[in-house]
């Protein structure tokens, strides 16, 4: 996917070079196939062209620029604040923001965030994985397991998440349950 979004993006890109929410996307794309210095260009770009963006995308490229460009976490999470604040149906922004408090350790806001998160779209996958992790890295395992199998009910193929429940259930101790979910897997 990373690597077909980047084809996309680089011709929009190519099409329109001030097209601000092109680079955006695209330094996401750079970034997911870890090409990590092309990625800091791109989210650069995206902001030296963000006065052509709407507030919502302009929020969002600065928000990008503060944690990918100048590392400031803080600032990250004050202008994702404000983009949920200005923006409180946008789901995007929820779970932006509730990555960057997780990042942060600060997992109760994090887990409050991806609630709201899924109360705007219940079926939002990496918020039901996101959430599970939370709350293995709270030492609560068997908390993970509910959001993990809603994760599985919504898609039936991925052996991930099922792969997920029996890591849970090892790790509070059901092992028969867990063999049993290894061996669905």
């Amino acid at each position: 996917r990373g690597a077909d979004a980047r084809r996309s993006l680089e011709k929009a890109v190519s099409l329109d070079p001030e097209f601000a929410v092109a680079h955006l996307y695209l330094g996401r794309a750079l970034g997911s196939l870890n090409d990590y210095k092309a990625r800091v260009e791109a989210v650069d770009r995206a902001r030296r062209f963000a006065a052509r963006a709407s507030e919502k995308e302009r929020l969002y490229i600065e928000a990008e620029y503060a944690g990918i460009v100048k590392r400031d976490f803080a600032e990250r999470r004050r202008i994702l604040e404000d983009l949920v604040a200005r923006y409180p149906g946008e789901k995007d922004a929820h779970y932006e923001l509730a990555n960057a408090y997780e990042n942060n350790r600060e997992y109760s806001k994090a887990l409050a965030g991806y609630e709201k998160t899924l109360a705007l779209d219940p079926d939002f996958n990496a918020v039901l994985n996101r959430a599970a992790l939370t709350f293995l890295r709270m030492g609560e395992p068997a908390k993970a397991v509910p959001y993990l199998e809603r994760y599985a009910a919504i898609n039936p193929d991925d052996p991930k998440p099922r792969d997920s429940i029996a890591q849970m259930l090892l790790l509070t101790g059901r092992l028969d349950d867990a063999a049993a979910k290894y061996k669905e897997v």
